[in-house]
């Protein structure tokens, strides 16, 4: 399972790599510049860091509760 995580992280840095090279002409990974030059750098990374991982945690939570408790009425019987 680990060696499995290390050849999917392995794969996509290269893969990023690659592209950031040699399609988008881009030699620098830093997206720091365009973060601390946003009109509003405190806002996004509020919206970053607390709300988007809090909808999309509850939208998979909701979405898993809601699956068991649909597989678990079809074994109920009417």
């Amino acid at each position: 399972m680990v060696l499995t995580a290390l050849i999917a992280l392995a794969f996509f840095s290269y893969t990023s790599d690659f592209l950031n090279h040699n399609v988008f002409n881009r030699t620098s990974n830093s997206y720091y510049e365009h973060y601390i030059n946003s009109p509003f750098p405190l806002l996004f990374s509020i919206i970053s860091i607390a709300v988007f991982p809090a909808i999309f945690e509850e939208i998979a939570f909701r979405e898993f509760c809601l699956m068991n408790f649909k597989r678990l009425l079809q074994l109920v019987p009417q």
